[in-house]
């Protein structure tokens, strides 16, 4: 009997949770080489929004064509006094995850166990699920990985108390501990692509150029996460294809932080292999999303054409502040005058204003509101959408330290404080009540800026 490998994605415990191509595509890749080991692979997906189960129990969500939308949702008491927002728990019903579970392995257990983890406040989520396996099946290997086990390792290992913690891609403490266990240890690098299931990647699939982020911008982890490794075009084309030939999928969002970088061996041959082969949105029924900001920088004119002839439905871009020497302190990644002439590139090449999201980023520490002002007020004119990415803070980052310092939560020590969702840099120059005025502010902005697209929105 071949050995078996369960892979979770945990419920998430949050203020709010919106599927913005919420994915496990990193845990879906260590599936992927577990498989090519030897391993019988099971997936077990707590955020599942189509559990029959959970509907008839809470009812059904409401989701987007674009593959977008909520998840089930179960109230919850505040996680501490004072809070602003209300609680909740993100996923299907406990008791359905037993029934799965019970049902998968009625008699042998999984001979290793990975949970995924996301935000280092969603660690609630982790926990459920590692408690859950050291009940029912405690002679199981038990791993973590991700972001919040990448970011907080003694934490995790503290709280969660697994057996393996996976930092960023380094898997040899897995490996190790599968051949300790008298496992098969898989061999060579993880796969760059994922198992393709197709209930994960039907409405939506992930695609990711590039490996990791070459900037490293005060505010960010990416760099932490993992090294930078610049991805192949037709590679990626081929895993469109799969995609499409197993999972039926027409949709997609890429992960890439920094999709546009070396876009001449990467993007753009993609592009062209899609529009040489499969044709124009039109005939392929395609449709490309970056739910990550593009680099202003990198965008030119040949860039924009093949995107929306290829079928790009929206594009955001990273802009964070109108403020002289914000990007000189904070990330180095773009001007003022690059942002507008991207701007003005994406107009030109069809992109209506409804279909152009700009990022400022807000709540930083120290930061102001007046100067968030300022900057909605450098946007007024300009026919795109405004998202106000609110800053939360990271540990490893540049600013993490002054965070600490800064904020009025013990953040360095409880990671719940670290959740945006409870502005954790609030202060007397920019308190709750500022961030809520910008953000009916912005809301009203971009309900004028819609109503001038045609309708469809997009190119």
């Amino acid at each position: 009997m071949p050995p078996s490998a369960l892979l979770i994605q945990p419920p998430v415990y949050d203020f709010a949770l919106f599927d913005l191509f919420l994915r496990p595509y990193g845990l879906l890749r260590v599936g992927r080489w577990l498989e090519e080991a030897g391993y019988e692979v099971r997936f077990l997906d707590c955020l599942d929004y189509r559990d029959a189960y959970t509907a008839k129990m809470l009812g059904p969500v409401r989701r987007r064509p674009d593959g977008t939308g909520k998840f089930f949702r179960i109230p919850l008491p505040p996680p501490y006094a004072g809070a602003r927002r209300r609680f909740a728990r993100y996923g299907i019903l406990p008791e359905r995850v037993e029934e799965i579970l019970s049902s998968w392995y009625p008699k042998d257990p999984p001979s290793v166990v990975l949970i995924g983890s996301g935000m280092t406040y969603w660690y609630h989520g982790v926990k459920e699920a590692a408690d859950l396996i050291r009940r029912r099946f405690p002679g199981s290997l038990l791993a973590v990985g991700g972001v919040y086990a990448s970011l907080l390792p003694r934490h995790c290992e503290e709280v969660v108390r697994p057996d393996v913690i996976v930092q960023g891609d380094d898997l040899e403490a897995l490996r190790s501990a599968l051949g300790k266990e008298g496992l098969p240890v898989p061999q060579g690098v993880v796969p760059d692509r994922p198992l393709l299931l197709e209930r994960v990647w039907r409405e939506a699939g992930v695609l990711r150029l590039h490996q990791g982020c070459p900037y490293r911008c005060t505010y960010c982890a990416s760099s932490r996460l993992s090294r930078f490794v610049p991805g192949r075009g037709d590679a990626l084309f081929d895993l469109l294809m799969d995609y499409r030939s197993r999972c039926r999928t027409s949709t997609f969002a890429f992960y890439d932080d920094a999709l546009l970088v070396g876009k001449e061996e990467g993007l753009l041959p993609f592009l062209e292999r899609v529009l040489s082969r499969l044709g124009s949105a039109r005939r392929s029924g395609l449709s490309f999303y970056v739910p990550n900001a593009l680099h202003a920088r990198f965008l030119d004119r040949r860039t924009a054409s093949l995107m929306v002839r290829a079928g790009f439905r929206e594009v955001r871009v990273g802009f964070e502040s109108a403020e002289e020497g914000f990007h000189t302190r904070y990330d180095r990644k773009v001007t003022s005058g690059e942002f507008l002439r991207a701007v003005e590139i994406l107009r030109d090449a069809g992109f209506p204003p409804s279909s152009i999201v700009v990022y400022v980023l807000v709540g930083l520490p120290g930061q102001r509101s007046d100067e968030v002002e300022r900057t909605l007020s450098a946007l007024e004119d300009l026919p795109v959408l405004v998202s106000l990415a609110e800053y939360s803070p990271i540990p490893g980052t540049s600013l993490w330290e002054e965070s600490v310092r800064r904020s009025r939560y013990p953040i360095a020590h409880e990671p719940l404080f670290h959740n945006n969702s409870i502005f954790p840099l609030e202060w007397e120059g920019f308190t709750f009540s500022d961030l809520e005025c910008l953000k009916r502010k912005v809301r009203e902005r971009n309900a004028r800026i819609r109503a001038l697209s045609p309708s469809g929105s997009a190119p």
